[in-house]
Formats: C-alpha cells, sequence, structure tokens
C-alpha cells in the first residue's frame, strides 16, 4: 500500500458497525444441547426465549446497548448482534451497534466463552454489516473507489445504484491441511430518508415531515470456512479460526479488495 492509499483509505476506527454475526455449522453427528448456553456466556438468563418441536430455539438478549440474539437449528448455530430500535425514538441516521473495531472486540470475547461449549464443528463463518458515513453519495462512490482497484468507479451525480461483489479465498494461516477462508464482501453506496409523523389531532391526516437523507458506504462481509473441508474443528481450534476471521474482515476494511 502506497503513501497516498493509506492517508485516502478511512482508519479502521471510522467503520461503523450495523450487524454483526457468528455461524457455526455442527458435524453431522454431533448433539446440540444448548441449555446453559446463554448463562454460561452471558452470565444471566435471556430475555426472552421460543422453542420449537422441530428442535429449533431462539433466545434473545441485551449486550452492551444491543440485541444478542441466538438461533439454533438444525444443521446451524448463530449468534447474531444487532442494533437496538425503538419506535418512539426515530433514528436520524443509519441503524449501528457502535464502532466496528471496539465492538468486534467485544464479540470475539463472547465466541471464545462458546467455543468450549459447542459442539464438533465442520464450518465456521463471520458475518458483519459495516458502513462508514459520507457527506452525499458523489463523495460514497469517491471513498468506495479507493477500496476497488479493479473498478472504474464514476462518481459523477447521475450514476446510481451500484453494487460489487467478489470472493477472494486464501489459504488458512492455520495448521490445518488444505482448509481454505472464503473472503466474499459486497460493496455501495446506500442512501436512507427519515420521517417523522405528527398528529395533531386523532380526527385530522397524520403530517409527514421528511428528514435529511443519510449517505453512507456500506460492506457486506461474510468471512468462512470454505465448505468443501472434510474434518471437524476442536474447541481450540475454532477459537483459532474465529480470531482469524476476524481479523481477515479487519483487512478487508483496511486494504479493500485484493487477492
Amino acid at each position: 500500500m502506497t503513501e497516498r492509499e493509506r492517508i485516502e483509505r478511512a482508519p479502521l476506527g471510522e467503520w461503523v458497525a450495523e450487524s454483526l454475526r457468528a455461524t457455526a455449522f455442527p458435524s453431522g453427528e454431533a448433539e446440540l444441547k444448548p441449555d446453559g448456553w446463554w448463562r454460561s456466556v452471558l452470565g444471566e438468563e435471556p430475555e426472552s426465549q421460543m422453542s420449537k418441536r422441530t428442535g429449533e430455539r431462539r433466545e434473545e438478549g441485551t449486550f452492551r446497548g444491543a440485541i444478542l440474539i441466538l438461533n439454533v437449528s438444525v444443521g446451524r448455530i448463530d449468534w447474531i448482534l444487532r442494533p437496538k430500535l425503538s419506535k418512539d425514538e426515530p433514528s436520524g441516521g443509519f441503524p449501528a451497534i457502535g464502532g466496528f473495531a471496539e465492538t468486534c472486540a467485544h464479540f470475539r470475547e463472547l465466541m471464545h466463552r462458546w467455543f468450549p461449549l459447542s459442539p464438533p464443528l465442520e464450518r465456521l463463518a463471520f458475518g458483519a454489516v459495516v458502513v462508514l458515513p459520507v457527506a452525499n453519495k458523489a463523495e460514497g462512490y469517491t471513498r468506495l473507489a479507493r477500496y476497488l482497484p479493479a473498478v472504474q468507479l464514476d462518481a459523477a451525480e447521475d450514476s446510481s445504484d451500484f453494487l460489487y461483489r467478489i470472493n477472494r479465498p486464501r489459504p488458512s494461516r492455520s495448521k490445518i491441511p488444505n482448509l481454505r477462508i472464503n473472503r466474499l464482501s459486497a460493496w455501495s453506496v446506500v442512501e436512507i430518508h427519515t420521517q417523522q409523523v405528527e398528529l395533531s389531532s386523532p380526527l385530522q391526516r397524520p403530517k409527514f415531515i421528511q428528514g435529511e437523507p443519510a449517505f453512507t458506504c456500506r460492506v457486506e462481509l461474510d468471512v468462512n470456512t470454505a465448505p468443501k473441508f472434510d474434518g471437524q474443528f476442536s474447541n481450540k481450534v475454532c477459537t483459532e479460526l474465529f480470531d482469524e476471521l476476524l481479523d481477515l474482515a479487519g483487512e478487508i476494511l483496511q486494504a479493500g479488495d485484493r487477492p
């Protein structure tokens, strides 16, 4: 990376997390026993819990001002961190759970507590939706172009609907033979409009007040162990692999799209 590229790209601390996700795929013969996972990881009971006869289970609670969700189904386990939205307090911009680097650090700690409890896994994934606020669409395209050297991106005002999605697989840095890591990223510029509803009386039509539009560069990340891998990951290996997935996600946000 040249000095100019380093200056023009945003520091990792400027990226904001909209949501984070850890997905684990248990091995076929693994027995799922999610009872007690939440309490062991969070130190308290979930605020809500739902189970189905099919074996599906959903638990939900608050974690550092955001909503944490545990979804357990046949063949898949998801830990999801998403914004806590209030109907009484409409957001003036994009929903977020905090700075990407800081939020990932707390999310990493949660998963490190869970891996010793998890069943044997055959795949692991980290997903995130991350945004970088900008002043307008033109600035969004200009900043996005610095992360996408393979794309000729026009930042003119009449350009719109840009979406770039790619997978850049790499060998895992772990000592697991033939393990590859998929590095999927989808890049776009998003515009959001907010409006408030004003009711002067129950008998009158509501008045809609349009807010100022907000713009952001948006990146959807899915960094995962390739499904062609034949084997299982021990609890210790899962911890190391998850750290690798988080590191690769951070690298994409810092260095952009590259092999």
